[in-house]
């Protein structure tokens, strides 16, 4: 099963989830209070899918870090992921200014980028599609490097 096709199932179940919950909640609240306990159940389904999706997520990106600074410089750098606008976001933090440079000149951060647009390309529409340059930082530190 492809990226694409998992983020599909997963909106879909979302979507499902929040679908129950708004029925629960309003059957609880108009018919019969019994309504609450699936209400609280789908809370907690919902919880369960996030946290298995976040946990995927976290396995992936660790795997795509480990494959691409897994020779050359002497600390893999630490990831940090976030969303902006709607689009995944890496701050890749570098243990020293020799550290990046060695991992820039290397290709290292070339071949992180890479991976990630290629499971991340999917993401956008036609006219603002993911970019992976756009989406990966580097900085060593607090200070931000392009």
């Amino acid at each position: 099963m492809t990226r694409e096709e998992e983020d599909k199932l997963f909106h879909g179940g979302c979507l499902m989830t929040l679908v129950g919950m708004l029925f629960t909640g309003f059957m609880a609240v108009t018919r019969d209070s019994v309504y609450a306990l699936g209400f609280f159940g789908l809370i907690g389904l919902w919880e369960c899918i996030c946290r298995t999706r976040a946990a995927r997520d976290k396995r992936i990106h660790n795997g795509l870090l480990d494959h691409a600074f897994a020779n050359l410089i002497r600390t893999k750098p630490h990831l940090q992921v976030s969303s902006r606008y709607g689009y995944p976001y890496f701050t890749l933090t570098f243990a020293s200014d020799e550290d990046l440079t060695i991992a820039e000149r290397s290709g290292q951060i070339a071949a992180f980028k890479s991976s990630i647009q290629k499971i991340y390309g999917h993401v956008g529409g036609g006219s603002r599609p993911f970019k992976a340059n756009d989406a990966v930082y580097a900085t060593v530190g607090c200070k931000p490097l392009r």
